[in-house]
């Protein structure tokens, strides 16, 4: 089994969300190669949900620029795959890393699943560690924002990396992003009404959001 998945990508946008959304999909595409991917893990009752994940930018790829993508798994840790990934330009200069945590949910009770699978797992390339739960902040600012069909995926849920796209109208425009984390605590689904809440702290931006059932997310996002 391949413990490296490797592809060409291109951004058609230089928007996190869109980078994400590649991180994502080569993750899928890599576990579909190991026979683990969606359809095999939907047959069997069950689907792979990120419960968070963490990012660091040198520079994000321009529109149409040809970066090479690589994913890999580091770790297993009571049912969660930490994913690691690698996107690096012509020359071989890495341009962003990042890692996920993935987890085997039940399709329908969306609780955590007990299987263990025997994925193969990479230790020797260099990697983000795993890393904590952010902790709630006090937030000065809100505003409103519901979920329509436009932003789920096949999973029925609002998508991980369209979390971006909900917090563009509030991220700075004049400063370069260095590092991101979020932390997904509960599914955003159609029709759920999210007030966030903001805040800037020199330059670190803290969000979190919360819903009708609860805590939806909390974010970080540093900027030079």
């Amino acid at each position: 089994m391949n413990e490296i998945y490797k592809q060409r990508v291109m951004l058609k946008r230089e928007e996190i969300s869109e980078l994400l959304a590649l991180f994502q999909q080569a993750a899928s595409n890599h576990q579909s190669a190991l026979g683990m991917g969606r359809e095999e893990m939907f047959c069997r009752g069950l689907l792979w949900m990120i419960t968070r994940q963490k990012l660091r930018v040198n520079r994000i790829p321009i529109s149409g620029e040809d970066v090479t993508l690589s994913t890999w798994l580091s770790e297993e840790r009571h049912g969660m795959y930490l994913r690691q990934y690698e996107l690096t330009d012509a020359d071989g200069a890495v341009l962003c890393q990042a890692a996920a945590v993935w987890g085997l949910v039940g399709a329908e009770s969306r609780k955590l699943s007990p299987l263990r699978l025997k994925m193969p797992i990479h230790q020797e390339k260099h990697q983000l560690p795993r890393f904590p739960l952010l902790r709630p902040v006090e937030t000065e600012q809100k505003y409103s924002f519901t979920v329509t069909a436009e932003y789920l995926d096949e999973n029925g849920h609002m998508n991980n990396a369209r979390y971006f796209n909900v917090v563009a109208p509030i991220l700075p425009k004049n400063l370069a992003l260095r590092a991101a984390q979020v932390d997904y605590h509960m599914e955003a689904r159609e029709g759920d009404s999210l007030a966030i809440g903001y805040v800037m702290e020199e330059n670190r931006l803290l969000i979190q959001a919360r819903g009708d059932r609860g805590l939806c997310f909390r974010m970080k996002l540093d900027y030079e």
